[in-house]
């Protein structure tokens, strides 16, 4: 009996820790969407995602090369707040290579991206 209570007790211990884990962990989420949504004009670039395309796969492809970035629903569609450690201007160009070499949607694997030219809010 004492070992069942026992193994109950580590059962409900390890359940406090995930939880308390998985909450530190979408805090950071959210500080860091706010972070990159509320940063000066000069170090963010705003991205249209187009029709058709998944902005995680953005995501994911410029936060591995250092450009965190968030997307969010707006009246315009999707956009991607790219945030940019060198400036907006600096890290203009890398970027954009960045977005433009992705050549799927990521919404079906198989459909390629349409070619389209990257631009971003501030050049259209």
């Amino acid at each position: 009996m004492l070992v069942f209570v026992i193994g109950i007790l580590v059962v409900l211990g390890a359940l406090v820790v995930a939880f308390v884990a998985l909450r530190r962990r979408g805090e950071a989420q959210v500080d860091k969407q706010v972070s990159i949504k509320e940063a000066a004009p000069s170090s963010t670039l705003l991205y249209p995602v187009p029709p058709g395309q998944d902005p995680a796969i953005l995501v994911s492809t410029l936060e591995g090369r250092g450009y965190p970035s968030v997307a969010e629903i707006d009246t315009a569609g999707q956009t991607l707040h790219i945030s940019c450690p060198d400036g907006s201007d600096a890290d203009r160009e890398q970027v954009r290579e960045l977005i433009g070499g992705v050549d799927t949607t990521a919404i079906d694997a198989g459909r390629p991206m349409q070619d389209h030219r990257v631009r971003f809010r501030d050049e259209l």
